[in-house]
């Protein structure tokens, strides 16, 4: 049968077993055969599609958020698109969005064709709008938190991120912890600094709110502020923790230009392991985000929505995993 149709016989194997991995047309006439012949084509909830699906990819843009964009993003997300398109057959559109514009992009009467929605919410920081609801349409948002709001989305694990840095913190004897916190709360940060307020109970460590710095998204700005923070603290907590690697690297700047020394002086960690983190020296230690894996959920569980409508909202999370490097001091 696979020579019928000029592919593998694992190919045939996968549409017997109803396994992912065969573009939608050559599942059917493979399908049709073998139930043809007597097969039985095995039932598997978590097939993302047997049917080409259309699906809308929402890139959301802030103009709040432009110096703090990870540019490594996008591009990740696409390529897992690509690539789950690719496999079942789908098709997808990428449309940029941005506050004015999304209401107008959700709206039923411009998404005939749409089966799905995928919205990157990295910087989407707003109530959903009534829009969402009303399109008709699944929609899964990707690192946009929503913890209030009855919509399916992905995000990170913030609590076992932050759990795993602090664990660290103190078994290198540190107690006396500050925190570097972006003024701008944006994507999952507010889920961040609620781990952290969290996990420091836990651990029975206090956060003095004369240890906490909040600053700007501006580069220039955050580090002017660190200055300015650093210069007039009659006594500084051991280490510091940053709400994420450009925070914590862009302080790092700021500390070394004051004469202190990371981690000799001042101990730092950092959240989501960009490039950044190996760019200066001290490397910093911090929390790696897969954000393919976090992409492959959000996909998954968007084709799972289109197939079966009658789904929960199910808001899931990724893992992070602990990377240590060069930025923090053990204290004996």
């Amino acid at each position: 049968m696979a020579a019928q149709f000029g592919v593998s016989p694992s190919t045939v194997s996968n549409v017997l077993n109803n396994k992912n991995g065969v573009r939608g047309e050559l599942r059917e006439e493979i399908k049709s055969v073998l139930l043809h012949n007597g097969y039985t084509i095995k039932h598997n909830p978590t097939l993302i599609s047997a049917k080409p699906r259309n699906l809308l990819f929402l890139y959301y843009q802030s103009a709040n958020y432009q110096s703090l964009r990870n540019n490594d993003i996008l591009p990740l997300t696409l390529h897992q698109i690509e690539q789950y398109c690719q496999a079942g057959g789908h098709r997808f559109i990428f449309k940029q969005a941005t506050y004015h514009t999304l209401d107008s992009m959700l709206d039923r009467q411009n998404l005939p064709e749409i089966d799905g929605i995928l919205m990157l919410g990295t910087e989407y920081y707003h109530k959903p709008s009534s829009a969402f609801y009303s399109c008709g349409k699944p929609i899964v948002i990707l690192d946009g938190l929503c913890p209030e709001d009855p919509i399916s989305t992905v995000n990170i694990d913030n609590t076992y991120g932050v759990c795993q840095l602090m664990k660290h913190i103190c078994d290198m004897g540190h107690r006396r912890i500050g925190y570097i916190k972006s003024r701008m709360p944006f994507g999952c940060l507010r889920d961040r600094t609620n781990s952290l307020y969290a996990t420091l109970s836990r651990f029975d460590i206090a956060l003095d709110k004369k240890d906490i710095l909040e600053v700007s998204a501006d580069s220039g700005l955050i580090q002017d502020e660190v200055t300015h923070f650093f210069s007039n603290a009659e006594d500084l907590p051991t280490v510091f923790f940053a709400d994420n690697d450009f925070l914590a690297v862009s302080s790092i700047q700021a500390i070394t230009r004051l004469g202190y020394s990371v981690p000799d002086d001042i101990s730092i960690v950092g959240f989501d392991d960009l490039d950044i983190c190996t760019l200066l020296k001290p490397h910093l230690t911090t929390s790696r985000v897969d954000f393919g894996a976090m992409a492959r959920a959000a996909i998954r569980h968007l084709m799972n929505l289109i197939e079966d409508p009658g789904l929960p909202v199910t808001k899931l999370t990724v893992t992070t995993e602990f990377v240590e490097r060069d930025s923090v001091k053990k204290i004996v």
